[in-house]
C-alpha cells in the first residue's frame, strides 16, 4: 500500500511543477487563473416541471460577498438562447 501512496504523491508533485503553456506571448494555462482573471461565475442547471431553473452564483472579492440569482426557462423557450442571455446579463454585472 505504501507504493501506491508514493506513486500518488509523486504524480501530484509532478503535476504541480508543470510549467504554464504559452502561445506566442499569451499564457493559456496557469495555476493562478482565478487570481489573474477574477472570480468565476458558477451555474447550476436543474430540470423542473415545465422547464429548467438556472441558478447563478458569483463572489465579489472587493466586498467579500457572494451573490446569486435564479432564472426560469420554460419548455417553450430555446435553452441555448436563454442560457446565452443569462451569461451575458451575468457578465455585465461584474
Amino acid at each position: 500500500m505504501k507504493w501506491l501512496k508514493r506513486k500518488l504523491r509523486k504524480w501530484v508533485d509532478d503535476a504541480r511543477e508543470e510549467p504554464d503553456v504559452y502561445i506566442g506571448n499569451k499564457v493559456i494555462s496557469s495555476r493562478d487563473d482565478v487570481e489573474t482573471f477574477g472570480e468565476p461565475m458558477r451555474f447550476t442547471l436543474t430540470k423542473a416541471n415545465g422547464g429548467f431553473i438556472v441558478s447563478t452564483k458569483r463572489y465579489d472579492n472587493r466586498t467579500d460577498r457572494s451573490t446569486g440569482d435564479n432564472y426560469i426557462i420554460t419548455d417553450s423557450d430555446d435553452l441555448g438562447d436563454a442560457i446565452s442571455k443569462i451569461v451575458t446579463m451575468e457578465a455585465l454585472k461584474f
